[in-house]
């Protein structure tokens, strides 16, 4: 029997500014910190967009997510367009932000396994990709095809949906940085796999 799912609604649009798609590649380095990491930690309270991008080969937490967790790994981040300077030891780790919903049904989102630019970047890109990877193991879709109308717009998982919003072409939800009191109470549910992300494979 199939549960139907109450749609979480989103907090209300706020203007975000962009960030060319990337490619990765991870190197070993030392130990990372979760906090204070090149200024990059962010803002408890900030809302922003997390908006659908296959071409970012990993997801990037930008300043609406919180690192939890370092892995101990950083990658430099190249600009889709060629001629641009890579951003260099960016972070990879866990990463939380919280969605809210309009029905009291707030929840942490967890995604391991991203980047982590934190102040950095206004706006996160999630690779469709990488979640898809984890939550068909729930018999969980992500659908950014909003000329479908056989499946719900958004991810959905057995715990929860999220609808996606249109602007022009860009495909996203939005949601908050949570606090420490908020990761800790509230219910996680986690969109990408801890295992060592590899998008080449």
């Amino acid at each position: 029997m199939e549960m139907a799912l109450e749609p979480v609604r989103i907090a209300a649009n706020r203007p975000s500014a962009g960030l060319a798609p990337i490619r990765c590649g991870a190197r070993k380095i030392g130990k990372i910190q979760p906090t204070g990491s090149q200024g990059r930690d962010a803002i408890e309270g900030t809302i922003g967009r997390n908006e659908m991008d296959s071409m970012a080969d990993t997801s990037c937490a930008g300043a609406n997510w919180r690192m939890i967790e370092a892995t101990g790994l950083t990658c430099d981040v190249y600009p889709f367009k060629e001629g641009y300077e890579a951003v260099k030891d960016v972070p990879i780790g866990t990463c939380a932000t919280l969605v809210e919903g309009e029905d009291g049904r707030d929840f942490i989102l967890i995604g391991h396994e991203m980047l982590y630019f934190g102040r950095d970047m206004q706006r996160s890109l999630l690779n469709q990709n990488q979640i898809r990877a984890h939550i068909r193991h729930d018999r969980g879709r992500v659908q950014d095809d909003y000329t479908r109308d056989d499946e719900p717009f958004g991810i959905q998982t057995c715990e929860m949906y999220i609808p996606f919003s249109l602007d022009g072409s860009a495909v996203y939800f939005e949601c908050r940085t949570p606090s420490n009191h908020e990761i800790e109470t509230l219910p996680h549910i986690v969109i990408t796999s801890k295992e060592r992300w590899d998008p080449h494979a």
